[in-house]
């Protein structure tokens, strides 16, 4: 009878011409395997024992399988919002947090990974609503489109993911460039009404806007520094949007615009009687 023990069994038999043997009998991975070992090396029971023990050892490191559990969507988002939310301007950080919390935590939190399939993304966003209960802008539903091809991105960085192909750029969201509201063009003389029923410096800055065609988010942050009244020109060298004033993000952001003798005289009166603004105001004081 087989003697059997959790590193396998051992039993005496006989073989061809007389010949014993060993059997030792033992499983990996619940598949049996059987090796023999002649008994002229190994007498007794205890010396095959000694021998097979360090034999058992290795197979037994072989059964252990230590299996950790796929990366989800949660592990991956919580990730991205730690390490690379920090390093992106405040806007795209409020928009993608925004994004994360209303919609993608929801949706995905406890999906794996490697279970984010494009079909799956792209009938998600199709129907996805704000808070009023209406289907989202064709661009904020490009906005999901584009943080979850940067989530899946960063998976294949940070090892969470075999590098592959991002399945996201199978995903078409219909309408993302177009414009869904159309622009109103106000003419010279609508211009100079609205000009002529604000106050200082709200009127002033419409001016210069509609004169140079600028942004609010340029206008706010301009500085008297930054205009060169005798060469009548001015350099764009910052941005002041979500609350945060921030250098010009490109070289043709940080543009120098010709301006005019007529704008250049309303400015310079302007600046007679002007105080040193707030870094929030129009046209404050540099240092």
């Amino acid at each position: 009878m087989a003697d059997t023990y959790q590193r396998g069994s051992i039993r005496k038999v006989d073989r061809a011409k007389g010949k014993k043997v060993w059997e030792w009998r033992y499983r990996v991975r619940g598949k049996m395997y059987q090796r023999t070992f002649a008994c002229s090396e190994f007498p007794a029971k205890k010396d095959i024992w000694a021998h097979v023990d360090t034999l058992a050892k290795t197979v037994n490191e072989q059964q252990v399988v230590v299996k950790t559990p796929d990366p989800t969507m949660s592990m991956l988002m919580v990730k991205y919002m730690t390490k690379q939310l920090p390093e992106l301007a405040k806007s795209t950080r409020d928009t993608d947090k925004s994004m994360l919390r209303v919609h993608f935590f929801p949706r995905w939190e406890l999906v794996k990974i490697k279970d984010v399939h494009a079909e799956e993304v792209e009938d998600w966003i199709k129907q996805l609503k704000g808070a009023d209960g209406k289907p989202l802008s064709p661009s904020s539903k490009g906005r999901a489109r584009r943080l979850m091809k940067q989530l899946i991105d960063r998976a294949m960085f940070w090892r969470l993911l075999p590098v592959q192909e991002n399945p996201i750029k199978l995903v078409r969201i219909k309408g993302v460039t177009k414009r869904q509201k159309p622009i109103v063009i106000l003419p010279i003389a609508g211009v100079n009404k609205l000009i002529a029923a604000m106050q200082q410096p709200y009127s002033l800055m419409v001016y210069v806007a509609a004169s140079l065609g600028l942004r609010v988010e340029e206008v706010l942050p301009l500085q008297w520094g930054d205009f060169d009244f005798d060469n009548l020109t001015l350099t764009i060298k910052r941005a002041y949007t979500h609350g945060e004033l921030k250098v010009a993000k490109t070289d043709a952001s940080n543009a120098t615009l010709p301006i005019t003798q007529t704008l250049s005289d309303a400015l310079l009166e302007h600046k007679k009687t002007s105080k040193s603004w707030s870094a929030r105001r129009f046209l404050y004081q540099s240092e």
